[in-house]
């Protein structure tokens, strides 16, 4: 990689915005990630006019390679055998000078090359990242192209990784497909091998399927399967035919295609059409090839070249394991622990989750028999009872005078009359109901001094005496 900077103009895949009058460029992020990786620094030319002479003649050796080169434009199958050309010119291009240099293009290359900066050793990551929903027939759908997934991951999510050739779909971290990228709209790869658990139990689907059609045409559906397919259907049936037809492909997923073609041609030759058989003649054929008789198997490992010289950073690792039996722990002279202190916790009384000593409750109190009021009664709120009240004297027109106390029989007089002396003393009435009942003795009256101004009480009045 060449040091410094380098010469870009604005491209678009590289400068999404020009700076108003200025060198500086609102980049595309994926173009800032490959300048850092690979450790160069990009210097932009200023746009039209102003920066044509700050190019040099790069625009000029464009013209000249696609005039020479390019001119009729190629005709190629695919992008390999393009790629192929472009390389077999730029072979070409090394031995041509550039006007009258005494050196060609290839020597002055020898020369700069002991500057430049070693590629990494990994590959930068070039692959755009989408994330798809399946849908209901097994595909998905990226830059107006369909392709094939497993049936099984049918309405899930999963993420593709498109690069300029390939197409790699992941469901989590484990690949699932693998595809030729497509260039077109509107065109569909599908590969037969993601159906077949569907047409396990749909057979019917198989024999005009677009997956079957394109495994036709690429090669993997070969004439051994076609043999092997109409002895099957001859022998069992149509249904049954087909179903034994797709249990053998599902054999492609653990064993080689080339050995398994070798059990399809045995099994034809054999006259039978069963999957067991099949895959037992293929795993013949790989044991007489020498091969692992699946695909999955674990490889033998390669033995050791006895010529190879030791990697001198593995001969500086230590093991710990031989170190610590070789240097045992020294004996331990504590003195072994007695148990007669424990069985002092079984005598313990045992404690709540809190840690807090048991709650003890008191037995519920029982009611007291309320006392009987005495017969001699003030008529105090405490004893709820009232003496009769006399009738008051007639007055001129011959009807009693009214009373401005309320009536013993209204439930606003015994409220009344309950909450007075209570109400005023500030006593509880369970307390002084008990007081009064607990007297034998009834309590002396108290009289009210008259006040000037005021009328004294009539007789016989309950506002008259109170009890003391």
């Amino acid at each position: 990689m060449p040091t410094g900077k380098v010469r870009y103009d604005n491209l678009t895949p590289a400068v999404r915005k020009v700076v108003f009058r200025s060198r500086l460029r609102e980049e595309n992020p994926k173009w800032t990630a490959l300048h850092t990786f690979y450790g160069f620094t990009p210097f932009y030319c200023e746009p039209g006019l102003r920066g044509a002479h700050e190019k040099g003649g790069v625009e000029g050796q464009v013209g000249y390679f696609r005039r020479n080169y390019l001119t009729p434009v190629p005709r190629v199958e695919t992008l390999e055998d393009l790629n192929g050309q472009i390389t077999a010119f730029e072979e070409r291009e090394l031995q041509r000078r550039i006007g009258s240099r005494i050196r060609t293009i290839g020597q002055d290359f020898a020369r700069e090359a002991p500057h430049l900066l070693p590629l990494p050793m990994d590959a930068f990551e070039t692959a755009m990242t989408f994330q798809p929903r399946v849908d209901r027939y097994s595909r998905i759908t990226v830059k107006m192209c369909s392709y094939s997934v497993p049936v099984r991951f049918i309405d899930h999510k999963v993420t593709v990784h498109l690069t300029g050739d390939m197409l790699v779909v992941f469901a989590g971290r484990r690949e699932i497909a693998r595809h030729a990228r497509l260039a077109g709209r509107g065109l569909e790869h599908l590969v037969l091998d993601h159906y077949l658990e569907v047409l396990l139990r749909k057979p019917g689907a198989l024999d005009r399927s677009e997956a079957l059609h394109q495994a036709r045409a690429e090669g993997t559906f070969t004439a051994e399967h076609e043999a092997f397919w109409a002895m099957a259907q001859r022998q069992l049936g149509e249904i049954d035919g087909t179903k034994a037809l797709v249990r053998v492909l599902l054999l492609h997923r653990h064993q080689q295609h080339r050995d398994l073609l070798a059990g399809l041609r045995a099994s034809v030759d054999l006259g039978t059409c069963s999957d067991d058989v099949v895959a037992l003649e293929a795993r013949k054929a790989a044991q007489a090839a020498g091969r692992a008789p699946t695909v999955t198997a674990t490889p033998a490992p390669a033995a050791a070249d006895p010529t190879e010289l030791p990697d001198p950073q593995l001969s500086q690792v230590s093991h710990l394991t031989p170190r610590r039996l070789a240097r045992p722990l020294p004996e331990d002279a504590r003195p072994l622990p007695r148990l007669e202190q424990w069985d002092e916790l079984l005598n313990l009384r045992r404690k709540d989750s809190s840690g807090l000593p048991p709650i003890t409750r008191s037995p519920p109190r029982r009611p007291t028999p309320r006392s009987t009021p005495p017969a001699e009664c003030c008529g105090c709120p405490p004893c709820g009872r009232r003496p009769p009240t006399p009738s008051p004297a007639p007055n001129a027109k011959g009807s009693p005078t009214p009373d401005s106390s309320p009536s013993s029989c209204s439930p606003s007089a015994r409220t009344a009359t309950a909450a007075g002396p209570n109400a005023a003393s500030g006593l509880p009435t369970s307390r002084a109901r008990s007081r009064c009942a607990s007297s034998n003795t009834p309590p002396t009256p108290m009289s009210i001094r008259p006040s000037s101004t005021a009328s004294p009480p009539a007789t016989g009045s309950p506002r008259a005496t109170r009890c003391a």
